[in-house]
């Protein structure tokens, strides 16, 4: 009784992500971002005392290249997460924090994924 968890919401719909605001989590994945709403889910986040981490791979009207990673970082998210290397190494190359996410299903895989960690040297990483 009395510890802290810190547990990672990953949201995917509105409805969850108010869920995720309310709730007793310091940070939210959004899993299904776009630009139209970028900018109020990071207010709504900070102002919950939230950090808002974007999914690159799965956003939608937002670039996959550094012009993207730019808007978003400027928008004041607070961190990326991507599949891919080259994502991962632009955002933590401008300052942002990283979060790779890994699908291992196979030894083949957890070498692949050394060798990515090694290139892009992420602040986080996920395995699913």
């Amino acid at each position: 009784m009395g510890e802290k968890y810190n547990i990672i919401a990953a949201v995917r719909s509105d409805e969850d992500f108010e869920k995720a605001l309310k709730s007793g989590v310091n940070m939210i994945f959004d899993l299904n971002p776009d630009l139209i709403t970028l900018n109020g889910k990071i207010a709504l986040a900070h102002k919950a005392g939230k950090k808002l981490f974007i999914h690159m791979d799965l956003a939608s009207g937002i670039a996959k290249d550094k012009s993207g990673i730019q808007y978003v970082k400027n928008s004041g998210c607070d961190g990326v997460i991507s599949t891919r290397v080259n994502i991962i190494k632009m955002a933590r190359e401008m300052g942002m924090f990283t979060v790779q996410r890994f699908f291992i299903v196979d030894s083949h895989f957890m070498d692949t994924t050394v060798e990515a960690l090694k290139s892009s040297k992420p602040d986080m990483i996920e395995i699913m």
